[in-house]
Parts: C-alpha cells; structure tokens; sequence
C-alpha cells in the first residue's frame, strides 16, 4: 500500500481550529448480548495483520516557508500496536440504555483519536451487572484521516462473523422506481432541461474552481456563526429504524425518484419542523447542505478517502410533499449532471501542493462555514450479522466535524437508521431533533398511503421555470428564423 495519502487525507490533516483538529467518525453497531472479548480482540489483530492501513500512523513533516506540509503514512509492525490504546470499556450507571451510549459516544469523539498511534479505538458499552443477554455496543471510533465512511463500515464489517457472506446494495447513481414515461412531455423536459443543467455546470464549476465564489446561507439555528470557534464536544442521538421496504415502496410510485431523494425530502422537512416547533423560523430562501459524491469504483474498498462535498439546494421554502419532492429531485439530478464534484477535485489537489498549511485551512473552514448542515448516507449489509454469535441489532453512523448540524443515515438489514450530531452552539436539542426525524418519515408514508403503484408525470405545467424555459426557447426561436430571412 502506498505511503502517499489522497487529496481529502492531506486536507483533513491540514484542517485546524481553535479547539481541535479531528474529523471524527463513529459506526456503532448494538448486540443482543454481551460479546466473547476474546475472540474480539483476535479478530481485531487479524484486521491490522492483513491490512497496512490499520497499523500505519499519520506523519506530518514541517514544509519550508510559504510550502504545505508534508504528509505521509508510516507502517508499524502489527506486534507494535499497543491495544491499551486501542480497546476500552464504558460500563453504564444503570441498565443498557440508547442514551447511555450515546453519552458514551459522546465523550469518546471528544477525546477523539491518536495521531501517535494508528487512527482507531474501539469501545465496548455494557449496562451495569449486566447479564448476558442484555444489548451491549460496539463502537468503531476513527480519525477521518484513515477513510472514507464506506471503507471504514466495510473494515468494521470484515471482523464479523463469515464477512465474505455479508452482501452490500449495489448503488446505482441516477436509479429511480421505474421506467421514466417519455412521449411528448418526455421529449419537452428534455429540450426545456438543457439551459438548467448549462446554468447548473457554469455555477458549480465557478463554486469548484473559487472556493470563495460559493455564498454563505443566510443565519438560521442550524448554522455556526464562527466555523472556526467549534466546540470539541459534540451533542448526538439517533431515530428509530424505519422500514426500508416502505420506504422503496413510495420511491417506486415517483418518476425518476431514487432513495436518496426521498431522504433527502424528508431531512428538509425535519429542519423545517424542528425550527417551526422550537419558534426558530427559517429564512425565506433555501439553504443548503455538505454531500459527500464517492469517487469510488464498485468493487474497491481500499481504506482511503475516495470523495469529495459538494453543496446540495435544501428547498426549506417547500412544505407540501409534491413540490417538495419535485425540488429535491431536481436539485438532486442537477448535482449529479454537474462536473462540480470533478473539478472540486482536482482543484484540492493543487490546493494541498500548492497553499501552505495555515492558507489551506483558513480556505477550506471559510467554506466549510458556509453551508447550514452537512448530510452523509452510508450503506450497510443488506443482512443481519452476527460477532461470535451474538447478532446485531442496530447499525447506526456518527460523524463529528466542525459543521454546527451533521446527519447521517445508514441502511442494515432492512432498516433505515438515522442520527444526528450538533454542536452546543448552536443550542439544539439533538434528541428532539431525531423525533422530528421519525415524525416526518411517518408523515411521508401516510402521504404515500392510496397513491397508486405507477410512475405519474412530474406535471409540467405546475413548475413556473419550465415555463420560463420554454418562453426563452421561443423567443431564441423567432430571433433566428429573422435573422434567417
């Protein structure tokens, strides 16, 4: 394995505030009984035997002045990682409890992780005398720096039982519920989409090419007003599961309408609730948030950050479900038709040769500031898997960064699971957050309830920019067939 790190490492180990420098991610999966430590702890020396990444450590070398530093990964021998500094235990007051361990959780991606030692800890949360039976967690803690969400879920999941058993979904970008209908509307969506998705390439090539281009959401609760003032502590809880059959199910009766834009749906209506019930309005113009676009190959889970973010439309100015949806979709569509997410990319690169370190921080914080949440999907194994035996119940996915409001969601065995993590400065009751969450999943299914099972148009007539659209398209029309004669 190369000792070089990608353009994402180099810039999360660049990255530096007041308080912290540590990108975070946590996957936690929940067991239906106490794990053999053990045979754990065997499993995880197999993980770091097999792959370098787990027992490298990031070294960062001065760069000469007006230079960036250096950055490079060395590998350990597997017999010189300490596991004191790996493995730990959190015991709970009482009885195994959801908010128990996510305090566990919370104090834990507070302490963060070594930069002396390979970028991972692992913590084992039990309820107190706690019988065999009862749920404990497992919680996988990384520095940013070591991967990317996917190949981290996927690294957790090979010290599981009969890992080459474990299934993933297949992503398809652009997969929606169904054969599009075409015809005439069909052909007219697609002629009147053409000066959207040049305007929308020419605004996001700007927003990759001058990072300070891309203009700031207006202030709202979710949205630190000083990106750089964030605080270590992170304030974190998540949903209740939710049915990823119902949820495919209403996606199958939309146009076009994959998963992640019912997702995305229902995160907007969550911010919008949240503010409404807390007399917390939201500004009259849409916000937005941090996606990540994998720059991922199907089959490649090489631990390493294979990504880049890019700023997704929130229509917060939506509240009915139709239009709601259709704006997402189309902000949606918009970004995955954008070379945006490539030029981003190759932008960074120069950026992390080019800047010094302090000018490559100030540049990436002035942009991380300026979006309101960031949002993340993680999928997981399709199955339930098991550790020694002992099933897993739930999956969940926590990710601290120095952003004020970060969803993510992942998907396992059939269910969908949500969480949220904000920052005390921004004053949200996080828990309260996550019910606004599961509110607004129920809300969308009851409006999919007696929808019938087809794929309607997305009524051209109901959106004022096709009209626009169409009436430039005209008017270019006459212009030419003047000229002409």
């Amino acid at each position: 394995m190369a000792n070089d790190v990608s353009t994402v490492t180099a810039l999360y180990a660049s990255v530096r505030t007041d308080t912290g420098e540590q990108t975070v991610v946590c996957a936690v999966c929940t067991m239906a009984g106490a794990v053999d430590q053990r045979q754990f702890l065997e499993r995880l020396r197999g993980l770091v035997q097999r792959n370098p990444r787990f027992r490298s450590v990031l070294k960062k070398e001065q760069g000469s002045p007006g230079k960036p530093d250096r950055v490079s990964w060395e590998e350990l021998d597997a017999a010189a990682v300490n596991w004191d500094n790996h493995l730990s235990t959190c015991e709970l007051d009482g009885p195994f409890s959801s908010e128990g361990m996510y305090r566990c959780v919370e104090r834990e991606m507070e302490a963060g992780v070594s930069r002396a030692h390979p970028l991972f800890r692992v913590l084992y949360v039990r309820g107190q005398a706690s019988a065999p039976t009862d749920e404990t967690a497992l919680c996988f803690l990384f520095d940013h720096c070591l991967g990317d969400g996917v190949s981290l879920m996927r690294s957790c999941l090979s010290v599981f039982d009969n890992p080459e058993q474990i299934e993933f979904p297949t992503l398809r970008a652009g997969t929606g519920g169904g054969k599009k209908p075409f015809g005439l509307a069909g052909l007219a969506r697609t002629v009147l989409r053409l000066p959207r998705l040049l305007a929308v390439g020419v605004t996001g090539s700007l927003h990759a090419v001058l990072f300070g281009v891309l203009p700031a959401d207006p202030d709202n609760i979710y949205k630190l007003k000083d990106i750089n003032q964030t605080a270590v502590h992170k304030d974190v809880s998540g949903a209740r599961g939710q049915s990823l059959a119902e949820l495919s199910a209403f996606k199958n009766k939309f146009s076009g309408l994959t998963l992640n834009d019912v997702l995305v749906a229902v995160l907007v209506r969550t911010l919008q609730t949240y503010a409404q019930t807390h007399n917390a309005p939201l500004p009259r113009k849409n916000l937005r948030a941090f996606v990540p676009i994998s720059l991922r190959a199907a089959n490649d889970d090489d631990v390493e950050n294979k990504w880049v973010i890019v700023p997704l439309p929130l229509p917060v100015t939506k509240r009915e479900w139709l239009p709601l949806l259709r704006e997402v979709k189309n902000a949606c569509d918009d970004l995955k038709a954008s070379p945006e997410g490539f030029i981003m990319m190759k932008n960074l690169g120069l950026a992390v040769q080019k800047l010094d370190t302090k000018k490559l921080c100030d540049t990436v914080l002035q942009v991380v500031g300026k979006v309101s949440v960031n949002f993340t999907n993680v999928p997981g194994p399709v199955q339930q898997v098991s550790m020694a035996g002992v099933p897993v119940k739930r999956m969940q996915f926590f990710m601290a960064t120095c952003a004020g409001t970060v969803f993510a969601v992942t998907s396992y065995n059939g269910q969908v699971y949500a969480t949220g993590c904000t920052d005390p400065a921004c004053a949200i009751d996080t828990a309260a957050l996550m019910k606004c969450w599961e509110q607004e999943c129920n809300a969308l299914l009851q409006f999919g309830e007696g929808r019938p099972n087809v794929n309607p148009h997305w009524p051209l007539w109901q959106d004022a920019r096709y009209w626009l659209y169409l009436l430039v398209a005209v008017l270019l029309w006459f212009v030419v067939a003047c000229v002409s004669f």
